[in-house]
């Protein structure tokens, strides 16, 4: 629906010949009774990712106006939208912002790399972005270094801060061990090697 735009309203009679013929200009108040709360509605549900409110508020919403006509310029429609959402942009900026600064910090903290990429993923996607974080990977146990007293996590064998090896763990017989390397090395023609030195000792025994 056009707002604020003159409407012909045509009364015709039974042989289909117009009758009565008003010039009516709609409200546009009550055209966007009903439509303003469902924008606001789906701006709510958007909030989670900053990316989908952004591109709504600056884009989708500004074309809708132009192609309603409630507005002569992108610019114009643009400024209507930015207005009317002035309550949902800053505050989901801002909790983005902090959300993908606190991932960042929690990436540092374990040590792992590419930092600023999930920084700007997060940024862009908020809470499913976070969540999407978190759950990508199994994150180790984080324990104080016994000789710099950082907070690191155990799945390495070196403090990542001072170098210092961490000390193993105590043994209580319920280790599994891998064969050692020196069995896993050896060459196929040095077991056959062996095997003949054992079947000729065995001969020139018998």
């Amino acid at each position: 629906m056009y707002a604020n735009a003159p409407f012909d309203v045509l009364w015709l009679d039974e042989g289909g010949n117009i009758s009565r013929q008003q010039v009516v200009t709609l409200n546009r108040a009550s055209l966007r009774s009903t439509s303003g709360w469902l924008n606001k509605l789906g701006a709510v549900v958007m909030l989670p990712v900053p990316i989908l409110l952004g591109l709504f508020v600056i884009l989708l919403q500004p074309l809708e106006a132009l192609f309603q006509g409630t507005a002569a310029t992108y610019f114009e429609a643009l400024a209507t939208s930015l207005r009317e959402y002035r309550w949902f942009v800053p505050p989901v900026t801002l909790l983005t912002f902090a959300l993908a600064a606190w991932c960042r910090r929690r990436h540092r903290r374990y040590g792992q790399t590419g930092g600023v990429v999930w920084f700007v993923f997060v940024l862009l996607l908020g809470l499913p972005g976070l969540a999407g974080y978190l759950l990508h990977r199994s994150w180790p146990v984080r324990q104080p270094c016994p000789s710099c007293g950082q907070r690191l996590p155990r799945d390495r064998t070196a403090c990542s801060v001072c170098g210092v090896e961490f000390p193993r763990p105590v043994a209580n017989g319920t280790e599994v061990f891998d064969e050692p390397r020196a069995a896993q090395s050896a060459s196929p023609s040095a077991v056959t090697d062996s095997d003949s030195r054992q079947s000729n000792a065995s001969g020139s025994a018998t």
